[in-house]
This record gives C-alpha cells, sequence and structure tokens, in this order.
C-alpha cells in the first residue's frame, strides 16, 4: 500500500554568505593523514589568489619541479600533483597557496555477504516496531518522489564493464537508465599504500582509462580487503527501483576507489570538484545529494575542505560514520558532520584538541554535513558503530538487500551492510525530502531530524550508550544523538 501525495513544489533559493580563511595557512606544515601515497600531495590555492588555474599549476609544476595530475577549477582551485616532500613543503610557504595536504588512502566501509532480502527498507517508513513488511512511499503524480534530484554516488563505480546499467537504474521506460553522467578519478600509476609508519600494505598497478567506471575487486592487502560490488550495492540502496528509497532519483557515478576498493583522497576532491562545477552548470534546476559511503581512516584535510565547499554551493553531502568503533569527530569526512569550528586537525601538535589559531577552512557553523551510524533489525547500534557528536543520525546498516555485482556477473540479489548502506538510506531520504523542499543544506539536514524518530533506539541499560559516547575540546562538544532516519513527511 503506497502513500500518495500531490504536493507542489517550491524551490527556495537561498543565498548565505560564508567566508573561507584568506590567510595563509600553516607555512612549512603539510597537512599529514592517517595513510599516505607516497610523494602524492595536493596544494589548494587561496580564493581569488589566481585567475587561471591551470596556467599558475602548469607554472608550479615547472618551478617545484614536481608532475601535475589533476587541476581543480571555478568552486575552489588547487592541483594534485606527485613529487619530493621538499617540493611540497616549498609549496607551503607561496603566497598563493592555501595550504598543501598528502594524499591520502582510505577504504569503503561495507560488509558484503549472499543472503535473503532483509529489513532496512521496511524500517524507515515507521517510527517503532514492530515491522509491518510494507515500504510506503510517497508519489507526485504518477512518479515517486525524488525524480528532480541527482545523487551524486562516489563509489567503486557502478555495473560492470561491457555490460548495460542493470534495470534496477532504469526510468519508468525500461532500457532507459537514470545513472545520467559517470567517470573515473583513479589515475594510473603504481602505488604503495603506507601508513605514517612506514609500513607497506599494498603495491599494485592499475590502467586508467577515462571510461572506466565498473565495480571490480582484484588487489587483497593485508588489510580492509574490498568486496566487488559496493558502488552498485550503494547506488541500488539509495536509489534502485526495488531496494531503494528514492527510487525515481537520477544517479551520478564518479569512481573514486580502486581495484582493491582503496580510495584516494585525490580521486574523492577531484571527483567533488567535477560534482560542483556540474552542479554550477545546471543553475537551480540541479537538486544535488553526494553520497559518501568511505572513509579515509584519520584526519584528511583535503576532503573535508572539499566536503565544506561543496555544502557552500548547495549540495548536501551524506557521510559513513564507519565501523572503527571510535569518535566520529577524529575520522574524515565524518568530522565535517559537526556543526562550528572547521579547519585542520591534522598538522596541529594535539589532535583533536587544537587551538582556533590553527587555520580555518571557515568558521560558518552552516557547513556541516550529515554523518550517519549503523543499527540492527533490533533497533540497537551496530557493532562496532563509530559514535559522537559528529554523527547525526542513525539507520539501518547490516544485512541490508541490495543489487550486487562481481567482476564477471550482475544482478544478483546480495546483502551488505554498516555505515555503508546506512549513509545510502539516508542519501535516498535526503533527495525526497530535498526535492519536496528545495532547502540549502543545513536546513535540509534540521528538516531530517525534525522528521526522524527520537529515543528509540539502544542500547540504554545498563549504560545509557548515546549519554555516554561524547566529544568535548574547545571546538566541538556533545554526546551522540538517539535518532533514526524516517522517510515519510508526516
Amino acid at each position: 500500500m503506497f502513500a500518495h501525495h500531490a504536493n507542489r513544489l517550491v524551490i527556495s533559493l537561498i543565498l548565505l554568505v560564508i567566508s573561507f580563511s584568506s590567510a595563509n595557512a600553516s607555512p612549512g606544515l603539510i597537512s599529514r593523514v592517517a595513510h599516505r601515497l607516497p610523494n602524492r600531495y595536493i596544494a589548494f590555492f587561496k580564493d581569488g589568489a589566481v585567475f587561471d588555474p591551470h596556467v599558475v599549476a602548469t607554472g608550479m609544476e615547472q618551478q617545484y619541479s614536481v608532475r601535475k595530475e589533476y587541476v581543480f577549477e571555478k568552486s575552489f582551485t588547487g592541483f594534485s600533483f606527485e613529487g619530493p616532500e621538499a617540493a611540497a613543503l616549498a609549496l607551503t610557504n607561496d603566497p598563493r597557496v592555501l595550504f598543501v595536504g598528502e594524499v591520502g588512502i582510505g577504504h569503503l566501509t561495507s560488509t558484503y555477504q549472499q543472503s535473503n532480502p532483509g529489513w532496512g527498507l521496511d524500517r524507515i517508513d515507521q517510527h517503532n516496531l514492530p515491522l509491518d513488511n510494507i515500504y510506503h512511499y510517497d508519489y507526485r503524480g504518477a512518479t515517486p518522489f525524488g525524480a528532480s534530484v541527482t545523487i551524486y554516488v562516489l563509489d567503486s563505480g557502478i555495473g560492470i564493464k561491457g555490460a548495460a546499467k542493470p534495470s534496477e537504474f532504469d526510468t519508468d521506460t525500461p532500457g532507459v537508465t537514470r545513472v545520467v553522467a559517470e567517470r573515473n578519478f583513479i589515475f594510473d600509476h603504481d602505488y604503495q599504500w603506507v601508513t605514517q609508519n612506514g609500513t607497506v600494505f599494498c603495491d599494485t598497478s592499475y590502467i586508467r582509462t577515462a571510461t572506466d567506471v565498473y565495480d571490480r575487486d582484484s588487489c587483497t592487502p593485508t588489510m580492509w580487503v574490498g568486496y566487488p560490488g559496493h558502488g552498485t550495492n550503494v547506488a541500488s540502496v539509495a536509489a534502485g527501483r526495488t531496494y531503494g528509497v528514492a527510487k525515481a532519483a537520477y544517479i551520478v557515478n564518479y569512481r573514486v576507489a580502486d581495484n582493491g576498493l582503496f580510495v584516494h583522497s585525490d580521486a574523492v576532491v577531484s571527483a567533488m570538484n567535477y560534482m560542483i562545477n556540474r552542479h554550477n552548470s545546471m543553475g537551480t534546476t540541479d537538486l544535488a545529494i553526494a553520497n559518501l559511503s568511505l572513509t579515509m581512516g584519520g584526519y584528511d584535510d583535503t576532503v573535508d575542505y572539499a566536503v565544506y565547499r561543496a555544502l557552500y554551493y548547495g549540495i548536501e553531502v551524506v557521510m559513513a560514520a564507519t565501523e572503527f568503533g571510535v569518535d566520529a569527530c577524529t575520522l574524515s569526512p565524518s568530522y565535517a558532520g559537526y556543526p562550528g569550528f572547521h579547519g585542520s586537525k591534522v598538522s596541529c601538535p594535539n589532535p583533536p584538541n587544537c587551538p582556533s589559531t590553527y587555520y580555518q577552512f571557515t568558521n560558518d557553523s552552516l557547513l556541516n554535513g550529515i554523518t550517519v551510524g549503523a543499527t540492527t533489525s533490533s533497533d540497537q547500534v551496530n557493532a562496532g558503530t563509530s559514535w559522537g557528536p559528529c554523527v547525526d543520525i542513525f539507520a539501518p546498516g547490516p544485512g541490508i538487500p541490495s543489487l550486487g555485482t562481481d567482476q564477471y556477473t550482475i544482478g544478483q540479489v546480495t546483502t551488505f551492510g554498516d555505515s555503508s548502506a546506512a549513509t545510502a538510506y539516508v542519501s535516498g531520504v535526503a533527495a525526497i525530502q530535498l526535492e519536496q523542499s528545495g532547502l540549502y543544506p543545513v536546513q535540509l539536514e534540521a528538516r531530517i531530524k525534525t522528521l526522524a524518530t527520537p529515543n528509540v533506539l539502544g542500547p540504554t541499560t545498563p549504560t545509557n550508550w548515546f549519554t555516554s559516547h561524547c566529544h568535548n575540546d574547545s571546538e566541538i562538544s556533545g554526546c551522540t544523538p538517539n535518532l533514526l532516519i524516517y522517510s515519510l513527511s508526516y
């Protein structure tokens, strides 16, 4: 049984003036990450400091003897490059540079197994258990809500090479896909995944082509083993016709993970830049959600900065809290889920307790995305879910049915989960609410939280998990919210 609504879509254009710091970031300091790609860096230019970032990047390539890779333009400017640390340090002193950060390596948050369909959609359309085995969702006329919204999926790719996009992503016209754009952001070079103490976990080679946007799994490192189908899983839960929340939303497929499902920060930053430019080129007609079911495994200023810029331009960013079982305020991009101070927590000598004198990306409390934790079918916090005030809301996580792929086949029903699936559920709900309201990200987040179900999650005995998992320092203070996503507007 479906609930039908004929709502008139009202789109409000809200202009918010947000100032980004123009002071030189930290001369002589490089923003460090938890896991890095050696000799790879990202330099951000100050707002208004350069006229043509391509020309300036080329000049800096020659001046500092580095190899230019990505160039970022329009919405924010800068470039990524390969070169020695001495060159990166020298760039931090260039008056045109805001800051320089290492290229980090992260991973997609997920588990993966073949099993029967589960319970997630059933849970998000009702406030309380038990489940009623029905997913209710709103229509506008003959079309489910979400049809005027684009969900940007920054992940491992959707589908497999040589195959048409699965019908799970079709419009009402069979064979006409809702995957309207796609691009690969993984560069071709050998790399080693290196921790700050120098341990090498993976050494692989990947050949990049501009159209290679498909799921694969060919690298199995010592830690964080990759699972095939992750990007297809995420897109299916956010916007699939059978398994998804926003069944009519359009999808943009940006591949930012390599064969082993390792996420490269320069690929994420470049994809965010490309997304913002596409969004801005479409004007007010592009209502947009960005889904980041990923983590960098620690702080990564470059990714956080790109998230803030996306929010600044009106794109809601939904991020995974992860299953690290740690304070989400110590991870990127989940750190960007907290309203208020936004700045480097990496170059600080005592993270996360950093004085406000350390450079800020912005001091505007309106720039915060939505960070999502995962819950079980019994409304308990999923084992190992990260916590703290940087988490905004929870959604169903483990054992979520979706469309899956592996290297060779497509279309089988699989289950995956944890905060990757939870993030996709919230992205789908955000798409529906965005189409109904046209709200700017900070207002859209407030609407989602207002509609959410409060205080039904556990554990609350013998100790309340939510009030006992907190973060308090000079910039960030609070505990974990007890909020479960709700998909309907009534």
